[in-house]
């Protein structure tokens, strides 16, 4: 028992050894039987010799009917169907069917003279290479003909796919790049990666590379980690960061290139072999050409600047102090900021509809109305200007009798913490201020103008956020005599006036009452 769980164990080693380094880069121009082992009737009483070359290679027999050239030199005539191929490659010694390599021989040599009949039209009932009893349900008392229909079974399967050509490609449904929605970067359209391999080929390396695009270009897995290794049926994505960008429209390339094999095994004939009565025979050493492939996939990345300027309503100039909010159309927040003296621009926006609002404008200015633009993913610079008015208050000092304007009076303005902003002697034209804070103000006069009356109550108002000229009145009363008036000089020249009137009437009166 031990011998043979040794034997088991030193036979799966050799296949393992062989399956991995006995395939070679091309079909030995001759070879040599050196020797065979004759092997029982395993199924319905079919058998043949277990061969082997010269160099120990295991060869099979390719027409079960004719003599084996023993300790003959065969020479190479070319290469035999994909069938044969798979079969030696899936079988013995590279696969192992029940441990034992008598066993193991006999069920692939038998699956070849099998795949034969196949292959020639003959169906398992009737007689070709093999009995139909052999291909039926003549005795197996080993249970080995299972293994060889199913060795049978696939080597039609390849037949009929044929030698393939192992090959890899990249396919993607769009080669435009999407920003994401924090805008920090660019990522494609899923890609997936699709070999192609046949039953007696495969790839043996593939790499998937960025060989050209913006700074910090990466490959990324479904996760969004860095991906490194391919195999077939992957999905991944090119992703971009936005940081990396100069242009507003840049393209990434992709790389695909890999290489792979193509085993098949070759028919040998004995070279005087005229009239056809030796069998010809191939070798469990199959060989490999080789297969490359390349593909490159190109993606467009287009992004969008937005340049918003925040402009004085008089001089068109770049206005600092205002606070604006931009929002998406869902209504989220995506940009804010203080303006200054220079533009405001923001680069990488998705396409879309947007609202710009000013929250805060600066002093002595009106907040603007929300402004709705669209952004194109077209690369085009999109412009926005958003205007601000200013305050502008109008200042009159009148008569109150008249409602003309009174010049002479001096005038303070103080503002809600007291602070004089203003001060000025009225003229026969209103007092202009522009760009006053919005707020609650006092206008205090400090001297009437000559012959008015002092006004001692304040004026109070408040400048509103509007565009529109608000209007201040103050109103000055004349003087009127007064008691404490009575000895001015003006008034005793009334008075004398009055007396010396009175006199000269009582004069006339006298006169003429004395003549009469």
């Amino acid at each position: 028992m031990m011998k043979k769980r040794l034997s088991f164990i030193s036979v799966m080693l050799l296949v393992f050894i062989m399956s991995v380094t006995d395939v070679f880069a091309g079909p030995a121009n001759t070879i040599k039987i050196n020797g065979s082992k004759r092997q029982p009737g395993y199924v319905a009483g079919a058998y043949w010799p277990k061969k082997v070359a010269s160099d120990g290679t295991y060869l099979y027999c390719l027409e079960h009917h004719k003599a084996v050239p023993y300790n003959q030199t065969l020479g190479y005539k070319g290469d035999l169907d994909v069938g044969y191929t798979y079969i030696i490659l899936n079988g013995y010694p590279y696969k192992s069917f029940t441990g034992n390599g008598d066993y193991d021989y006999y069920i692939t040599q038998g699956a070849l003279h099998w795949y034969k009949d196949r292959v020639n039209g003959v169906s398992d009932n009737k007689k070709g290479e093999m009995t139909a009893s052999f291909k039926t349900n003549g005795s197996d008392p080993h249970n080995l003909r299972p293994h060889m229909k199913k060795l049978l079974e696939n080597a039609l399967k390849a037949r009929k796919q044929g030698y393939v050509n192992p090959s890899a490609s990249i396919s993607v449904n769009s080669k435009t790049m999407t920003i994401s929605s924090d805008g920090s970067y660019f990522i494609s359209s899923p890609m997936t990666l699709k070999t192609v391999t046949g039953m007696t080929s495969k790839i043996k390396s593939m790499k998937v590379s960025i060989t050209s695009g913006p700074k910090g270009s990466i490959l990324v897995d479904k996760s969004g980690k860095t991906k490194t290794n391919f195999s077939s049926g992957d999905v991944f994505y090119v992703k971009v960061p936005t940081s990396g960008l100069t242009k507003l429209k840049e393209t990434v390339s992709i790389h695909l290139e890999g290489n792979g094999t193509i085993s098949k095994v070759a028919r040998y004939e004995h070279t005087s072999n005229v009239h056809g009565d030796v069998q010809d025979l191939t070798t469990a050493k199959p060989y490999e050409s080789s297969s490359s492939f390349k593909q490159d996939v190109t993606f467009n990345l287009t992004t969008t600047e937005v340049s918003i300027s925040k402009v004085d309503i008089t001089t068109k100039e770049e206005l600092p102090g205002a606070t604006l909010v931009l929002k998406n159309s869902k209504g989220n927040i995506v940009d804010q900021w203080v303006s200054t003296k220079e533009k405001h621009v923001i680069r990488h926006l998705p396409a879309g509809t947007y609202t710009l609002t000013e929250t805060i404008a600066p002093d002595g200015y009106v907040r603007s109305k929300d402004i709705t633009f669209s952004v194109k993913a077209d690369g085009t610079v999109t412009t926005v200007t958003m205007v601000d008015d200013y305050t502008k208050v109008e200042i009159s000092k009148q008569d109150v009798t008249t409602k003309k304007e009174l010049p002479g009076a001096k005038l303070k303005l103080y503002n809600e913490e007291g602070k004089v902003i203003a001060e000025w002697t009225s003229s026969d034209k209103t007092y202009n201020l522009e760009k006053l804070k919005v707020g609650k103000y006092k206008l205090v006069e400090e001297v009437a103008p000559e012959g008015y009356v002092l006004a001692k109550e304040a004026v109070a108002f408040e400048v509103l956020e509007t565009g529109d000229l608000q209007k201040v009145v103050m109103y000055n009363t004349p003087l009127t005599p007064t008691p404490d008036t009575a000895f001015h000089p003006s008034t005793m020249l009334y008075i004398a006036a009055a007396i010396l009137g009175c006199f000269g009437i009582g004069l006339v009166y006298w006169n003429g009452k004395q003549h009469a």
